[in-house]
């Protein structure tokens, strides 16, 4: 009597668990896109590292076939989903041969060396107000780059950022509250000049004084 039961609750048993687990796997794998991973859009060169998969947040890392004229796309579509263009990795465009890059408005930070060396760049676009950050030696060795806005929203420009940018003839800055980093404008040119945002003389006395720190041995509007 007791053996009737126990094979009926047996064999349900058993063909629920092979069911469930191969309807499991196929849904939840090929869509999950993981933090730190590399994508790319269909049939494009350009690669980007997932920053945040939850907030659809990717960085630039570089593109093999870079045209000379660059613009830094502000969103990507990666399978059925957009993601925002936040930041430009470091070394992106080391010692690449582009000439005139435009960064879009969704980027908030330019990474260490990430134009190093490019020695052909002469224009340099930066859309909007959500940069903050300009990395270490993150222009360094621009030979030709004749002038830079730095945007209100930058807060830091790091050690090294435009040395050794031989042409760079204006640099507009338009926060007073931007810090400029140890050498940041080491061998730029003395016939350069800074222009500056209303400050009171106060302000300005202690703004040429880091400038100073900062190599930077041009005039100061």
């Amino acid at each position: 009597p007791t053996e009737t039961p126990v094979k009926p609750t047996e064999v349900p048993a058993n063909t629920a668990t092979p069911s469930v687990s191969p309807s499991a796997t196929p849904t939840v794998t090929p869509d999950a896109v993981k933090e730190g991973e590399t994508v790319s859009e269909s049939g494009a060169t350009a690669t980007y590292k997932v920053a945040s998969a939850a907030d659809k947040t990717v960085i630039y890392t570089g593109d093999s076939k870079a045209s000379k004229k660059v613009t830094v796309k502000s969103t990507i579509k990666v399978g059925n989903d957009t993601y925002t263009v936040v930041a430009i990795a470091d070394n992106a465009f080391k010692k690449k041969s582009i000439t005139a890059v435009t960064i879009p408005a969704t980027v908030k930070s330019i990474g260490k060396s990430a134009f190093e060396g490019c020695t052909k760049l002469k224009t340099v676009t930066i859309k909007g107000t959500s940069l903050t950050t300009i990395g270490d030696k993150a222009f360094r060795g621009c030979k030709v780059l004749g002038k830079i806005t730095v945007p209100k929203s930058v807060t830091k420009v790091g050690k090294q950022a435009f040395e050794n940018c031989a042409k760079l003839k204006t640099i507009t800055v338009k926060s007073k509250k931007t810090k400029f980093l140890k050498n940041a404008f080491k061998k730029v040119p003395k016939s350069s000049k800074i222009k500056l945002p209303k400050m009171t003389s106060k302000e300005k006395k202690s703004f040429k004084k880091m400038l100073k720190k900062a190599g930077f041995k041009g005039k100061v509007k």
